[in-house]
């Protein structure tokens, strides 16, 4: 797995059901920064360049694969905003898990909102 410490760990269990690196795809977020990221033959995940987020691309046809997009806060006084796209191509049947898991032991609050939108093939063109 990533290199974590118990706390992220735990955020992780609790709000992906993950206790190790996920198979397939995934883009792991942890106090606003990415700590790890992987796209497969079929699954692209691509960092934005003009605001924070990501682009998942899913091929036309992709079947029994699964996207992992959890993000976990532990720091206090943290506040981010995400924007995440999703481009389904046709047929494509995929498992989809996200949430946002945050600890914070301090007095500031923390802060994570994510705006996400799914287009379809068929909405593309």
């Amino acid at each position: 797995m990533l290199k974590l410490d118990e706390i992220q760990k735990r955020l992780l269990m609790e709000v992906a059901d993950l206790h190790k690196t996920p198979e397939g795809a995934y883009n792991i977020r942890s106090d606003s920064k990415a700590i790890g990221r992987k796209s497969t033959a079929n699954i692209e995940i691509i960092p934005k360049t003009e605001v924070s987020g990501i682009d998942i691309r899913i091929k036309a046809g992709t079947k029994n694969e699964s996207v992992h997009i959890p993000v976990i806060m532990t720091q206090s006084g943290l506040k981010e905003t995400v924007y995440n796209d999703f481009y389904i191509g046709d047929g494509a049947d995929v498992v989809i898990i996200a949430g946002c898991g945050i600890d914070n032991c301090g007095n500031q609050d923390s802060e994570h909102d994510a705006y996400t939108v799914f287009t379809s093939a068929r909405a593309q063109g």
